[in-house]
C-alpha cells in the first residue's frame, strides 16, 4: 500500500498531462531515430492519431525475433513476434512474423536512445534513406507541437551520415 501511496503522489505531483506529453516527445524521438533507417519500416506511425509509447517495426532481411535477440545481447528489450494480437497483425499485414516493439515511456533517457543507435550501428548496415524534415504550410506537421529543434535536427542528422560514412567505409575495405 504504501508503493500505490508514492505512485500516486509521483502521479499527482507530476500531472498525468506533463507524462503523455513527456512520453509523445520520446516517441517521436523514437521514430525519428527509426525512420533514417531504409532497412527498417515502422508500423502504425500515423501523425494524427494519439499512441501510447509502443512504436512497432520490421527490419528487412531480418525475423523479429533474430532482431529482438540482436537488442537483447545488447540490453534493450523489446518484444516481438505476434504476442498476443494475430487478428491484429492480420489487419497491419505482418502476419504471421509478428513485429518489433520498443516501448517508451516517461523514463526514456538520452542514454536509451543512443543504445539503440548503438545497436543499429553495431548490426553494420551501411546506408539509410535520410532527409532533414522540413515545415511545409498548410500541412499538419507544420503546425504540429513540440517540434524538435533546429540544432537537434542537424545533430542527429550529421551524426548518423558520419556512422554510415564510417560503416560503409569498413565494409568496402573488406572486400578489398
Amino acid at each position: 500500500i504504501a508503493g500505490l501511496h508514492a505512485a500516486l503522489e509521483w502521479l499527482l505531483k507530476t500531472g498525468v498531462d506533463n507524462i503523455w506529453k513527456v512520453e509523445q516527445e520520446h516517441r517521436k524521438r523514437l521514430l525519428e531515430i527509426l525512420n533514417n533507417y531504409d532497412f527498417i519500416h515502422t508500423i502504425g506511425a500515423s501523425h494524427s492519431i494519439p499512441y501510447v509509447g509502443i512504436v512497432s517495426c520490421l527490419m528487412d532481411g531480418i525475423s523479429s525475433d533474430s532482431a529482438g535477440n540482436i537488442f537483447n545481447e545488447r540490453g534493450i528489450s523489446v518484444r516481438t513476434g505476434l504476442e498476443c494480437a494475430p487478428i491484429a497483425h492480420q489487419y497491419m499485414g505482418t502476419y504471421p512474423a509478428g513485429t518489433i516493439r520498443f516501448s517508451i515511456s516517461y523514463f526514456t533517457t538520452e542514454e536509451d536512445f543512443e543504445e539503440t543507435l548503438d545497436v543499429v550501428r553495431e548490426v553494420g548496415f551501411d546506408s539509410a534513406y535520410t532527409y532533414v524534415y522540413s515545415k511545409r504550410s498548410g500541412t499538419p506537421a507544420a503546425s504540429m507541437e513540440d517540434q524538435v529543434d533546429k540544432d537537434v535536427i542537424k545533430d542527429r542528422f550529421d551524426r548518423l551520415l558520419a556512422l554510415l560514412k564510417e560503416t560503409s567505409a569498413k565494409n568496402c575495405k573488406k572486400k578489398v
